[in-house]
């Protein structure tokens, strides 16, 4: 599937259309639709790109663990509170991290 360019000069003279001319193409029918594609993270795509991240990152400042069990606690314990409306994103992951911080330091 290719991507539509547009000239600078098409470009132009879109932003100088008529209102007369916008009401127009305003009230055409839009081109059915022949279908939607609905993703499952990690199917079509890897969504673990950002987690890889954030782990690699940690490990950096420290952190001593690997991948799976450090998300299966994420997922376990607080993306499931995310999801139930019980946290936002951020908060859960901030209480996340911090759990994670104090399990790290040493005794």
């Amino acid at each position: 599937m290719g991507t539509a360019r547009i000239s600078p000069a098409a470009f132009a003279r879109r932003q100088t259309l008529k209102p007369s001319e916008l009401l127009r193409r305003l009230r055409d029918p839009a081109p059915p639709v022949s279908g939607l594609l609905f993703d499952v993270g990690g199917v079509l795509y890897d969504d673990t790109v950002w987690s890889r991240w954030l782990l690699k990152l940690l490990t950096r400042l420290g952190l001593h663990t690997s991948y799976t069990p450090f998300f299966r606690v994420w997922q376990r314990e607080y993306l499931q509170r995310v999801t139930c409306g019980e946290l936002e994103y951020w908060q859960a992951l901030r209480l996340f991290l911090r759990s994670r911080r104090a399990e790290s330091r040493p005794n």
